[in-house]
């Protein structure tokens, strides 16, 4: 990895596009950032900058809390990762539960998930899959248009009538 203090080259830069972002223009004056903490980024010059769209909605928190990073590095000596499927952590399920209880009262069951699309197909999924246990009479079957994600459903998406 680079250092976020040093100058780069325009072939530096070549490689990564940029979305929402005039490339070119960009490539030709570059606005690098080199570190955050708080609310705050600065750049490699040192001038701080105001993190005002909290890195994109992805750190509300703010950049760099101590607490934050303690418990990311202490989970992550434990176990970075536990699949969800057929296997589980014990603190997926304190999370859910704990998501639960400050749940409206029909609100009973949690399902993680880690992006927007894959939210999306979820919301689309679980509905036509309690109405197939449920209720198998009002079920018809539509070819999905997205990769199945259960091999019950073998490139099926079932739906409501």
């Amino acid at each position: 990895m680079s250092n976020a203090t040093a100058p780069m080259s325009r072939s530096e830069l070549e490689a990564f596009w940029m979305p929402f972002t005039a490339n070119r223009q960009f490539k030709a004056k570059p606005r690098l950032l080199a570190k955050a903490s708080g609310m705050h980024y600065w750049t490699p010059e040192g001038r701080q900058i105001l993190d005002a769209v909290a890195g994109l909605w992805c750190v509300n928190a703010g950049h760099g809390r101590r607490e934050i990073v303690q418990a990311v590095a202490s989970q992550l000596e434990t176990m970075e990762y536990a699949p969800p499927f057929q296997m589980g952590h014990p603190a997926g399920f304190a999370l859910a539960n704990e998501l639960v209880k400050i749940s409206p009262a029909p609100l009973k069951h949690v399902f993680f998930t880690n992006s927007g699309s894959e939210s999306v197909d979820t919301a689309l999924k679980l509905p036509s899959e309690r109405m197939f246990v449920t209720r198998p009479a009002e079920i018809v079957t539509a070819e999905m248009l997205a990769r199945p994600t259960s091999p019950k459903r073998s490139g099926k998406l079932r739906l409501s009538l």
